[in-house]
């Protein structure tokens, strides 16, 4: 069997489209993401069971594994990391194990190609006998030697779908007549574990699209310095959902929290720039703006960058399904600077009360009527003190203390 290796963009899947009918197997959803998993966690299996194309380089059997293979060409290296390096069966590979299956997919990413084998001797005919005989399974499973001898925990861990993909017949047990109670017992225990993989299965999934959505990417813009435009339909509607907290103002981000703002030191945040995935990972629902300090004293083109990176990381939370308020606080010197990547209309503003400039709330409060249409924004405002309250309770704007994360 002499196997090639082909790039993928000059493989066809079986649609239907040439004189062989449509290919009957399908998969999709959690098994497709299983198997993703599987292809991951094994690559050398993929030349064990190559690819197998006609003359046309359509494919006669292997098309979920191939379908697998172009999902995982999408993916950057560090997608692929986090997919496999929290298992714990990658964990307890060897070390030079686990080189081995990082380097085949740094390799692959490079040019994505898979093995194949060629049948390209076969008439029609026998093609289509291929198809289906290559999908169906043959034998019976020993379930007594498959209990004494075999790691029930790794069978679970390659499932079925896996192993019919892999060419080997579905292992599904014969229903038994009656239930002891061990075995009800045994039962519920596995309800609840695969309640609890299903959880997993559910993060590792978030994990996966806010590490998608992170990639290197230009964000569509309203203006001539590139500073990303915000989604006007990711924005809280009205008031503040609680517990509100300043990010950094406890020892660890925790989950729990309804709505972060970045009223605080810059130090605080620093580590965010370089990971901003991981306030998504905190399950909170809105967000203010990064507020980096602006000062009339700041160079114009550093302020640029300073508004560009918050308007960035912003728009990166908005796609990753997070609600945003825009930030006010920033120097006279910038404000109009400031308001680029708003569009018209956006209505959810937020600034930081200090009781030395409550003139300045009215300026920002000038901002946040003008960008929204309204004569009422929604707006809060983060601290301040007696005079600050005062200013927020006579222009209908939500005050909320400073450090508060309760309901």
């Amino acid at each position: 069997m002499q196997i090639e290796y082909i790039a993928l963009q000059d493989i066809f899947t079986n649609d239907g489209q040439g004189d062989l009918p449509t290919n009957p197997r399908y998969i999709k959803d959690e098994k497709f993401n299983k198997l993703i998993l599987s292809v991951l966690m094994f690559p050398r299996m993929l030349e064990l069971r190559p690819i197998v194309i006609n003359a046309d380089n359509v494919i006669l059997g292997g098309n979920m594994r191939f379908s697998a293979l172009n999902e995982i060409a999408t993916y950057s290296l560090s997608i692929i990391k986090n997919k496999i390096c929290r298992r714990e069966k990658f964990k307890t590979k060897p070390e030079e194990e686990r080189k081995a299956i990082m380097a085949y997919w740094c390799e692959f990413l490079k040019e994505p190609k898979a093995p194949v084998v060629r049948a390209d001797k076969l008439s029609l005919e026998e093609q289509k006998e291929f198809i289906i005989k290559d999908n169906s399974g043959f034998g019976e499973w020993d379930w007594d030697i498959l209990a004494d001898e075999w790691d029930s925990s790794l069978l679970d861990e390659w499932d079925s779908s896996l192993l019919d993909e892999w060419g080997v017949d579905l292992w599904q047990p014969e229903e038994q007549e009656g239930e002891t109670e061990q075995t009800a017992k045994d039962s519920e225990e596995s309800d609840t574990n695969n309640e609890a993989d299903d959880e997993d299965a559910k993060e590792d999934e978030k994990t996966d699209f806010f590490q998608m959505m992170l990639g290197d990417r230009l964000y569509d813009s309203n203006n001539e310095f590139d500073i990303p435009s915000l989604l006007i339909e990711k924005q809280p509607k009205s008031g503040v959902l609680l517990p509100f907290s300043a990010w950094g103002t406890d020892s660890r981000q925790k989950k729990g929290i309804a709505t972060y703002c970045f009223y605080v030191d810059d130090y605080r945040f620093e580590a965010l720039w370089k990971d901003p995935m991981k306030l998504c990972l905190t399950g909170c629902t809105d967000v203010v703006e990064p507020n980096l300090s602006l000062f009339d004293t700041t160079p114009v083109a550093y302020g640029l960058q300073q508004i560009y990176k918050k308007r960035w990381i912003s728009r990166y939370w908005q796609e990753c399904g997070i609600n945003v308020y825009v930030d006010l606080n920033v120097s006279q010197k910038f404000i109009e600077y400031n308001q680029l990547g708003i569009p018209r209309g956006y209505n959810a503003f937020a600034t930081r009360g200090y009781d030395d400039r409550v003139e300045a709330l009215g300026k920002e409060l000038q901002v946040a009527k003008y960008i929204s249409g309204k004569d009422n924004p929604n707006m809060l405002v983060y601290g301040g003190g007696k005079r600050v309250k005062e200013f927020c309770l006579k222009n209908n704007i939500v005050y909320v203390e400073q450090y508060m994360n309760s309901k």
